[in-house]
């Protein structure tokens, strides 16, 4: 399964890849996931750019149930797949592996953005390429 999605932190409609300081957020992108009925485990793979300040803005990866849905300004409740901080400007691929477990079920794979009120550092979080395989 492949999502061709390109998706960043703007603090502007998508014009740029920025955000504010002036208040501490937290963002969600998500999507509902199939797992196919296999032996698994199943593999998420995708690119990533963060910046952000270094210790307080950071992109985090959850993998949570579909009545669960994200709320702006609340960490979603759920599996941590992985948390990323201040990987740089150049583009990361990041490889995680999804348990077997998650076989024949539909979750929801949330992307997370939380930055606090204190310095910028731009760009903050990008996400692309992301593909789901077993």
């Amino acid at each position: 399964m492949t999502f061709i999605i390109d998706a960043y932190i703007s603090n502007d409609n998508g014009v740029s890849n920025e955000y504010s300081n002036q208040s501490n957020n937290i963002v969600h992108m998500y999507r509902n996931v199939t797992f196919p009925a296999s032996t698994g485990p199943y593999n998420l793979t995708f690119n990533v750019r963060v910046q952000g300040e270094r210790d307080f803005d950071y992109l985090r990866v959850f993998l949570v149930e579909t009545t669960s849905t994200p709320v702006a300004g609340s960490l979603p409740s759920g599996t941590t797949l992985g948390i990323y901080v201040r990987l740089g400007a150049d583009w990361t691929t990041v490889n995680i592996v999804i348990p077997a477990s998650n076989a024949g079920t539909t979750r929801r794979l949330v992307f997370t953005w939380t930055n606090d009120n204190s310095v910028i550092g731009t760009p903050p979080a990008a996400v692309d390429d992301i593909v789901l395989w077993y």
